[in-house]
């Protein structure tokens, strides 16, 4: 099995050696590098194939968004992720305009490992010759919007409230009129109008409010203009719900822990991504396999 190359770039380097310790049960898996400076990685990147970067945001000389911005101009196809206990929402924009995913400190050592083995088994799976000849190119795939981070991350947070939340969505006038056009919606039956966003999280939940954002983000990134699907569109979004709704119950019955239902559900939400994607991208062979369905006898 091919090692994977990993750096890590943090100025503390009691953190640096900790990571070293608490990662060479991974050494059949994983081939690691660590640096305490930009400079430094930028080093071992000329001299290594990364495959994957995880760097602090704040590091003197050089922040963790202005390395990731030279990574992502020098070596494109290196997965780029900042850790970093500071997220006010400049930060947080620099961040995610350079890097694929954003985890905030503290982060459990399980959760990085966690974060990294996922992300391979995705790259895996994505860098199918099938799929990339389907699809095109993967690098010009959308990111997350920094406001679906800015949730996670509150979220995440013991002190959050309902407050808080809806404080985010206010920098975001068409989420915020979602969110009320959903609560008012007759999915859930209210004899009266909401106009608070408060009050709307609150009655909404916060796996919906997340679930929200990313139903918006994925429709405006993979958007279709064909009317004749608007039947399947519609199909797709109350399946998806559907689902996510029963994957998260089947979490809960299982006894899963810690975020593991809220994972259940989002990975149901996105089950049905490939269909999307091939209705916005590729409508000659979404038209042909509805032609093929059509034909066939099959149920």
């Amino acid at each position: 099995m091919t090692l994977k190359n990993i750096l890590f770039v943090d100025d503390d380097i009691n953190v640096t050696n900790g990571m070293k310790r608490s990662l060479r049960r991974e050494r059949d898996k994983w081939r690691t590098f660590y640096a305490i400076s930009g400079k430094e990685a930028l080093q071992i990147m000329g001299q290594n194939q990364i495959d994957l970067i995880v760097t602090d945001m704040l590091m003197p000389d050089m922040r963790g968004d202005e390395l990731l911005q030279q990574v992502a101009e020098h070596y494109p196809a290196t997965v780029r992720i900042i850790l970093s206990g500071y997220a006010d929402e400049a930060t947080l924009k620099n961040a995610m305009r350079v890097a694929h995913q954003y985890l905030s400190k503290p982060c459990s050592l399980e959760l990085l490992k966690e974060t990294i083995a996922q992300v391979f088994k995705i790259q895996a799976c994505i860098y199918n010759p099938l799929i990339i000849s389907s699809v095109g190119d993967i690098n010009q795939l959308p990111s997350l919007p920094s406001i679906y981070h800015q949730l996670k991350q509150e979220i995440s947070n013991p002190n959050s409230t309902s407050q808080s939340i809806a404080d985010i969505f206010t920098h975001d006038i068409a989420l915020s009129a979602k969110l009320l056009q959903l609560v008012n919606s007759s999915y859930f039956g209210l004899n009266r109008k909401i106009s608070n966003l408060v009050e709307a999280v609150n009655l909404i939940g916060i796996t919906q409010v997340t679930s929200l954002v990313l139903n918006t983000f994925i429709k405006e990134s993979f958007a279709v203009h064909n009317s004749k699907y608007s039947l399947y569109l519609d199909s797709i979004s109350s399946d998806s719900l559907r689902i996510a709704a029963l994957a998260k119950k089947i979490s809960f019955a299982e006894n899963q822990q810690e975020d593991r239902p809220d994972q259940a559900y989002l990975g149901a939400l996105l089950h049905n991504m490939g269909l999307l994607i091939f209705m916005s991208k590729l409508p000659e062979k979404f038209d042909a396999l509805l032609t093929e369905l059509e034909q066939s006898e099959s149920p």
